[in-house]
């Protein structure tokens, strides 16, 4: 499976990591901050995605029973990088669903925010643990 990063920002600035799924083009529902990612899976991505890959039965949250869906900005480092609006729950973090590109609308461009996470972080871009 082709995976990529996800970074997912709310409006009140908080940004959460993610995993995009490149082969079948989809991004993960499950959402996690960089201080569990990094205390838990020593920044790994996707050792964290395998984790929730394996136990997605238990993992699955219904979207109809979110309270607290907010609009998100989202970006994923596929390929050359895309960015889309999207829905998503802080307090349970995760996305309202899985979200299949084929049905958002995509930007090419790579938004400040995300250029300046990377550089808040002492990264360059596409330098995040894979």
């Amino acid at each position: 499976m082709s995976r990529a990063i996800a970074l997912i920002k709310f409006s009140d600035g908080t940004i959460l990591r993610g995993c995009y799924n490149g082969t079948s083009d989809f991004l993960s529902q499950w959402l996690i901050t960089d201080k569990e990612l990094e205390e838990n899976y020593n920044g790994n991505c996707f050792s964290w995605d395998d984790e929730k890959w394996r136990n997605y039965k238990n993992e699955f949250i219904d979207s109809n029973l979110f309270t607290d869906l907010e609009d998100v900005e989202v970006f994923s480092d596929y390929g050359n990088g895309f960015s889309w609006k999207d829905k998503a729950s802080k307090s349970k973090m995760v996305m309202s669903f899985e979200t299949n590109i084929e049905y958002v609308a995509l930007s090419n461009d790579i938004p400040c925010w995300v250029l300046d996470y990377f550089k808040n972080k002492g990264w360059d871009y596409k330098h995040l643990k894979r």
